[in-house]
């Protein structure tokens, strides 16, 4: 969302009205991260996850099978509500793939 740019530093309200008519969002060009199949080291480096965050999401995976659908998510304590819908969009849950250690 363009919505983001106000979570750089230095882009204030003010800015942000300035410039937001100069981006376009092309959600066909987002990478989704395929919980199913990826690793900690991947998921951690994403701006709205931490390791510990992380951590969750593939122990949870490794202990309960595939994620079914990324609500799956919401039940893992460390994933609030906020979290969730931030990296919603750049997660997906393709099924059948092998795991990458």
């Amino acid at each position: 969302k363009k919505e983001q740019l106000l979570e750089i530093w230095g882009i204030d309200s003010v800015k942000y009205e300035q410039i937001k008519t100069a981006f376009v969002i092309d959600e066909q060009n987002i990478r989704k991260i395929n919980i199913n199949t990826t690793n900690i080291d991947t998921l951690k480096r994403h701006p709205y996850l931490d390791y510990y965050q992380a951590k969750a999401i593939v122990r949870y995976r490794e202990e309960n099978g595939e994620y079914q659908s990324i609500d799956a998510i919401r039940k893992l304590p460390l994933i609030d509500s906020l979290t969730y819908r931030k990296i919603a969009p750049y997660i997906d849950v393709k099924q059948g793939q092998r795991i990458k250690k």
